[in-house]
């Protein structure tokens, strides 16, 4: 996923649906295509999810590279077919990766009930998200 022009892709549920028969065919810039579309995305979400104590040692942006290498290297256990089930797979490799974040720079260690509310927290910024964008096309 190299840095520069974000792709121009097909964003209706037809050019998505496309994007991840490609990838799954192997072709590595299609993947990396459906990668980058929801990168901004993640980074809204892990920039809502990151504790205080955390974002000095680390940012959104950095989150989610690594939660977007996670997928990269996994996207061969994804089972879905729609970007809904695209979205709820890599959110779930985000709140993944927020957790190890929060639990490497916590005294506490882990702690289940902190990720359950980062799951939380990252569904409910998604819903928030999906709104305003609805709100916006009307």
């Amino acid at each position: 996923m190299a840095r520069g022009k974000p792709p121009v892709t097909d964003r209706s549920a037809a050019g998505v649906a496309r994007q991840m028969r490609h990838a799954r065919e192997g072709e590595a810039e299609a993947l990396g295509t459906l990668l980058q579309t929801y990168r901004n995305y993640l980074r809204v979400l892990a920039a809502t999810c990151i504790d205080r104590d955390v974002r000095g040692k680390a940012d959104a942006s950095d989150v989610v590279q690594e939660a977007l290498i996670k997928a990269h290297q996994c996207f061969h256990q994804f089972r879905g077919a729609t970007e809904h089930e695209f979205l709820s797979w890599i959110r779930r490799i985000l709140v993944n990766t927020l957790t190890d974040l929060h639990r490497k720079f916590s005294l506490a260690g882990r702690r289940v009930s902190r990720e359950r509310s980062l799951e939380s927290l990252v569904d409910h910024s998604s819903v928030m998200l999906r709104d305003l964008a609805a709100a916006r096309g009307r």
